[in-house]
């Protein structure tokens, strides 16, 4: 048996490298137009479009997150009224799963409020990201560990709002509002509302330069390796 484990965390390249001169101030004024205005934020789910990874639930939850909205039930009382509108990226795996899919979108509680812009890369991807507010990603994926799309997110700053699912938790602050359980809609669309009345998308940023930066992990592998037989 070992006799140490030492976990280094995932790290990539700063996939938003402009974040504190572009798109952190750009991010503040939405915030700030969203909680004192009301308005339609933007939820991005950006995977493989299958059941396991949380497509489904992630369409569940905008429907009754708007359905919330439209009844005035926010976890913050009286403030404004903040509606939701889901972009959804990646390709689908079964084609039974994606005329599911085809099907629910059409159905009145969903009716012009989701998009499917299909696999992205490059320009396109840094798009979806630049232009959501909230990483939408209810996975219960059996072999989920530390998701790159969830690092890619909060390196631009989005406020995700995710299951507690094998390593996801470890990646997020601890408390965090944005942990649900897994399959759990109803308990997705309370934590939209509440983390896009309350979170701080630069802690989302700080996570990820902390982390998961190149650097960051660079530093926690030489750390681990040091430490062999120490």
């Amino acid at each position: 048996r070992p006799c140490s484990v030492a976990v280094v965390p995932n790290g990539i390249p700063d996939p938003c490298p402009g974040y504190g001169e572009a798109l952190g101030p750009e991010r503040d004024r939405r915030m700030e137009g969203l909680r004192r205005g009301g308005g339609v934020a933007r939820a991005l789910f950006l995977a493989n479009c299958t059941a396991d990874k949380g497509v489904f639930d992630a369409l569940e939850a905008i429907a009754l997150a708007n359905a919330r909205a439209r009844a005035g039930g926010t976890e913050a009382g009286d403030a404004p009224r903040i509606g939701w509108e889901l972009v959804v990226a990646g390709g689908f795996v079964l084609p039974e799963e994606e005329e599911a899919f085809r099907r629910r979108v059409a159905q009145p509680d969903l009716a012009g409020c989701v998009r499917h812009v299909g696999f992205v890369s490059g320009a396109s991807k840094e798009r979806v990201f630049r232009e959501a507010d909230v990483f939408l990603f209810p996975s219960y994926f059996a072999n989920e560990g530390q998701p790159l799309g969830l690092i890619e997110a909060m390196a631009h700053g989005l406020m995700p709002v995710t299951t507690r699912w094998r390593g996801i938790p470890e990646m997020l602050p601890e408390g965090y509002a944005g942990l649900v359980a897994a399959r759990d809609p109803a308990a997705a669309a309370v934590a939209l509302d509440v983390v896009i009345r309350t979170a701080d998308h630069r802690a989302m940023r700080s996570g990820y330069e902390q982390r998961f930066s190149l650097a960051a992990h660079m530093e926690a592998l030489a750390s681990a390796l040091r430490g062999v037989g120490a």
